[in-house]
């Protein structure tokens, strides 16, 4: 046997030993989770996130986030309505082109995602003489961006190395070791629905401790329902999530493999968060009402940041 032909024999062997090993692995992933995945496939429409999920469609459902916003309302949190101006939405575009680049690949979301960025800036009134938190920011370029236009900026994220290096801090939001004060506008997108537990609440204690005086925290969207739910999805483990009692277990019927995401309904959210607010912490929500106009404006997009939740420190 020459040598070229002995190495080719044994790097073919060394190939199906990997793919044996991941065909296995896979295999019993799959089994591990049968059950649930059964579960999934013979749910009734009642127990799917898409029965109840406002983000899919959201042309179709106007009537009832008007519901929502006035549920809210007669619970006594209050709600602002704004319309957002697509001409200065188009300009803020053309000083930020790094948040267009960076979304240009979520296809029907990517000006969802550009949005969301946009309402934090300017419902946060971000300028040169704030400090920025980005929680729960991954890889979002918009820290960089911040810093280069002399926004002192910072991401947090449990994924980065523990601690303050850099700009970027490795920690938990609900419990940052950062110091009293230290920031003064502070932000999460797309982000505050996957807080399990008591996570939710307790983030919201820890930005009234490191906010400055007058700082502001911003959660957007804000996802509300009618319906107080929590969805995951059937591939995923369910041993270690932290499901609420009070919440709908749905099953997420999308693509996207998450344990847990959380969809408040105007009575939860009061309850679990508005009547808990740190005293010095003032909230209210914003209620964006034409978004429909965006959505015939860019064609093919879905948008759906309904709700921002703006707590300010007095």
């Amino acid at each position: 046997m020459g040598i070229k032909s002995f190495i080719k024999r044994r790097f073919a062997s060394y190939i199906k030993g990997i793919v044996d090993i991941e065909v296995d692995r896979k295999m019993n992933k799959v089994l591990s989770n049968l059950p649930q995945i059964l579960d999934f496939h013979q749910s009734p429409k009642e127990n799917r996130q898409s029965f109840y999920d406002l983000t899919k469609e959201p042309l179709k459902h106007q009537d009832a986030l008007r519901s929502i916003m006035q549920s809210l309302v007669k619970l006594g949190i209050p709600v602002e309505e704004e319309s957002i101006n697509v001409a200065e939405f188009e300009e803020w575009l053309k000083e930020f082109p790094e948040i267009v680049a960076k979304y240009n690949h979520l296809g029907d979301v990517k000006t969802e995602k550009c949005l969301e960025h946009f309402l934090t800036y300017k419902y946060l009134h971000i300028a040169t003489t704030d400090s920025f938190l980005d929680v729960a920011a991954a890889g979002s370029p918009f820290v960089d961006i911040l810093n280069k236009k002399n926004i002192k900026s910072y991401r947090l994220d449990l994924a980065y190395p523990k601690g303050l290096n850099g700009v970027n801090i490795g920690g938990d939001a609900g419990d940052t070791l950062l110091p009293d004060q230290f920031i003064s506008t502070m932000a999460l997108h797309c982000a505050y629905e996957c807080f399990q537990g008591d996570a939710d609440i307790l983030f919201i204690k820890e930005a009234e401790r490191i906010l400055k005086r007058k700082g502001a925290v911003g959660i957007i969207p804000l996802y509300l329902n009618s319906v107080y739910t929590i969805a995951t999805s059937p591939y995923c483990q369910q041993s270690g999530i932290k499901f609420d009692s009070e919440a709908k277990k749905v099953w997420r019927d999308d693509q996207y493999q998450e344990p847990f995401s959380r969809h408040y309904s105007p009575e939860s959210f009061n309850q679990r968060i508005y009547q808990k607010l740190p005293t010095a912490l003032k909230g209210r929500i914003i209620y964006f009402n034409n978004l429909s106009q965006l959505m015939n404006h860019y064609t093919g997009q879905r948008i759906y940041c309904n709700f921002l939740f703006i707590g300010t420190k007095h």
